[in-house]
């Protein structure tokens, strides 16, 4: 807070008792001097704005197949095995589908 070109600040003495003393008194700090010390902070940055899109992959095969496939994938680190879908019988006999569905960041 800035009055009378003196930065004040307030200090907690036992919890409750607020104390205000001069920044520029404290550390022998002209006015000037403390105006430039706070006119020197740097902008913002900004960050590049990301987007997150949804990204489905999809496993179609035997129940064997779908497991080994979910495990290779993790074992890479792509994904862990929790993330994909219980396999669920599709029409064809003897087929299952696996879904993981996340979402990716895009720049």
């Amino acid at each position: 807070m800035m009055k009378n070109n003196s930065l004040l600040m307030s200090k907690l003495i036992d919890g409750s008792l607020k104390v205000a003393y001069s920044v520029e008194s404290h550390f022998n700090l002209t006015p000037k001097m403390a105006e430039e010390f706070l006119s020197d902070v740097p902008p913002p940055v900004s960050l590049p704005t990301m987007t997150r899109e949804p990204l489905r992959h999809v496993l179609y095969g035997s129940k064997l197949a779908i497991a080994r496939t979910i495990s290779i994938l993790h074992i890479k680190g792509y994904a862990e095995t929790f993330e994909w879908s219980k396999p669920l019988p599709t029409n064809t006999p003897g087929e299952y589908i696996s879904i993981l569905s996340r979402l990716m960041q895009i720049e």
